[in-house]
């Protein structure tokens, strides 16, 4: 660099990582480049929020700006939306802190296998979405991998998160990696890791990843990168094989294939300009699914140009999805989010108009509906019921309690995160086969059991998920895949859609007997964001005050009992307790209670607010219960204020 003009422009932290990228040996040349067009410019913000901090890899991966807010000559042109290079420095995503993640990913993986005493190489199974850089990045990690000795392959074309986690077991990988930031802004990317049960890494896994990824130098990253780049790129993996696998088990996940039949006016779905059409459309055409494609949101491209925020929690996001079904009288939308782990369902309410379901909503839709269709299927009854278990987080509605009680299920209750459903339903898989092994002392060939067998064995032995569920539009149903799945919650949405048109009820219908059947439930999340170097310090300034001064009231309402779960940590329901850090829980005085968590992957707090009252006049129980939260809102906002007020 030619100048030393940066000195001193910086905060402390900041500098010193500046420093050591600018004295990295083999550090490429567009990335120097690009922090002295930046120096050079007396882009001190910026490069505050480049280099702030090292990027941090967190229990499931990373995710941060892949295009900077200031767009250097070396990285592309933001007015033409042409980016060639991703923003370089320690606290974003680049070739660099990828490479140190994939370098760290690998180490583990291989130190494992030794100490199992495997002796095998580490293979790893990599899929990328639509995202600026993600299919580059996903190149980089395979070169990388294989380079270091260990075996990688590259899905040939964009696919979903859901896919990697069924294709890392079926092909019996040791490891994972999805190129995606999921639901988050054009300008981010992120790299999200998978042990071989296809879930996201939990610890010890993710402790010994994230001490690995601590230790890969920059200059170390620059050398391995350099020598990658002379490699030849043969890790492809062809798409139409685990296309053909992923959609026969998606196939044979369905319960009721009356109901789907019931549905005359068809569904419109939209994929966000994501990786979703890909399966979809081949559930489509193959199984005739009665849903038709908004063309336009079906078109990968990473802009999302057609929608403000690719978040379909966003009701603006489904704002096209809804359009069209006025215009073809459809009654039902789908949307998935770009990595296609995520859905939301958008219906046609009693008024004529459409409206988006909330997360919370759409897990109680698919919960009953699934249970019902298990019980009158046969594939579950008033013996095995208790085998069975709904899966929520803590901060996703406690009306599927009450709905898996009414059927004899129990609810499982995990921390945010679908990672967590991923870890249960590894741990009832190990206990099933356990369990059979002492009662018959013979093994079992768990990979080669279908559908309904599998239920059955885990009925039997341990325990079947019906329906895991985030607030946040995540759900899954099927134990082949580990991590959130738009494409069987969409099958699922389907069903109990169709399973309504039988009944002749609308979703308004269905709401307002859950209601009175279980007492009103409304749930509101209210989240508070910050951004860049300023941001990271508010939130963690934020997290620390509540912790030192818990509330000693919330909006006017008493705190009947509170719990800060790094602490204290929660019950889960079979026979477990778990904490979370940073993570509080309050049950308030007139039914409300509230859960305040600081989020994994982004600067925000976010409020979950709940409410449960009487059943009888549910429009009277939601009208309190929504000006209650419209006050506890302005409540946390004027507190979050206060709070980061000197943070």
């Amino acid at each position: 660099m030619a100048t030393d003009s940066w000195k001193g422009k910086l905060p402390a932290e900041a500098e010193a990582n500046f420093r050591s990228w600018r004295s990295a040996g083999n550090l490429p040349g567009w990335a120097g480049d690009s922090m002295e067009w930046l120096a050079e410019r007396g882009q001190w913000d910026e490069l505050n929020d480049r280099f702030f901090q090292n990027l941090q890899f967190g229990t499931g991966g990373m995710r941060g700006r892949a295009i900077g807010a200031i767009v250097t000559p070396m990285e592309g042109d933001a007015g033409s939306g042409k980016y060639v290079r991703s923003a370089i420095g320690s606290a974003t995503m680049n070739d660099i802190t990828v490479a140190r993640a994939a370098i760290a990913l690998h180490r583990h993986c291989d130190r494992w296998l030794r100490e199992e005493g495997g002796g095998k190489r580490p293979k790893l199974i990599v899929a990328y979405d639509v995202r600026y850089f993600s299919r580059h990045f996903g190149q980089i990690t395979c070169s990388l991998w294989n380079l270091l000795g260990g075996e990688a392959l590259l899905f040939d074309g964009a696919r979903s998160t859901p896919e990697l986690s069924f294709a890392v077991r079926r092909l019996s990988a040791t490891a994972g990696v999805v190129i995606t930031a999921s639901h988050n802004p054009f300008y981010d990317n992120g790299f999200k890791a998978y042990f071989r049960d296809g879930a996201q890494v939990i610890d010890p896994h993710a402790a010994a990843i994230m001490e690995n990824y601590g230790n890969v130098t920059v200059g170390e990253a620059c050398e391995l990168l350099g020598a990658a780049e002379m490699r030849p790129k043969t890790f492809a993996l062809p798409c139409q094989p685990i296309d053909k696998q992923y959609v026969t088990f998606l196939r044979d996940g369905v319960v009721d294939w009356d109901s789907i039949g019931a549905i005359g006016k068809p569904i419109v779905y939209t994929s966000l300009h994501g990786v979703g059409s890909a399966i979809m459309s081949q559930l489509i055409d193959i199984y005739g699914l009665p849903i038709v494609q908004l063309g336009e949101q079906c078109i990968c491209d990473p802009r999302f140009p057609t929608v403000p925020s690719p978040n379909p929690e966003n009701p603006a996001a489904l704002s096209s999805a809804m359009a069209r079904c006025d215009a073809i009288s459809s009654d039902f939308a789908i949307g998935a989010d770009p990595d296609a782990d995520r859905m939301a369902l958008a219906y046609r309410g009693r008024d004529g108009k459409m409206r988006l379901l909330s997360g919370n909503e759409t897990a109680v839709l698919l919960a009953e509906r699934r249970l019902r269709a298990l019980f009158s299927a046969k594939k579950l009854n008033v013996e095995t019921a208790r085998g069975a278990a709904l899966v929520r987080s803590l901060v996703t509605t406690p009306l599927l309690d009450a709905i898996g009680e009414s059927y004899g299920v129990r609810t499982v209750k995990t921390p945010v995160g679908f990672k967590w459903v991923g870890e249960k339903l590894q741990k009832w898989e190990v206990d099933a086969i356990e369990m059979h092994r002492t009662k018959t002392g013979m093994a079992v060939d768990f990979e080669s059991l279908d559908e309904d067998e599998r239920r059955e064995f885990l009925l039997k032995y341990s325990s079947y998920l019906v329906l895991g569920a985030e607030e946040s539009c995540g759900y899954g149903s099927l134990g082949e895949t580990r991590d959130k799945d738009s494409h069987c919650a969409s099958i699922m949405a389907a069903e109990a859609y169709g399973s309504l048109l039988l009944e002749n009820l609308t979703v308004d219908d269905f709401f307002d007997g859950i209601y009175r059947r279980f007492g009103y439930h409304g749930s509101k999340l209210h989240t508070i964001s910050f951004s860049g170097a300023d941001g990271a310090n508010k939130i963690r300034s934020l997290l620390a005050s509540i912790r030192e001064n818990p509330y000693k009231s919330f909006a006017g309402k008493d705190i009947l009992s509170w719990s800060d779960l790094e602490r204290d940590g929660a019950d889960d329901g079979d026979g477990g307790r778990f904490f979370a850090g940073n993570f509080f829980v309050g049950e308030l005085s007139d039914g409300f209670s509230v859960a305040i968590r600081g989020s994994g992957t982004e600067a925000k707090v976010k409020f979950y607010f709940f409410f449960m009252g009487d059943g009888e006049d549910i429009g009277a129980a939601k009208r309190y219960g929504d000006g209650q939260f419209a006050k506890m809102v302005a409540f946390a906002e004027r507190d979050v204020a206060g709070r980061t007020a000197n943070g």
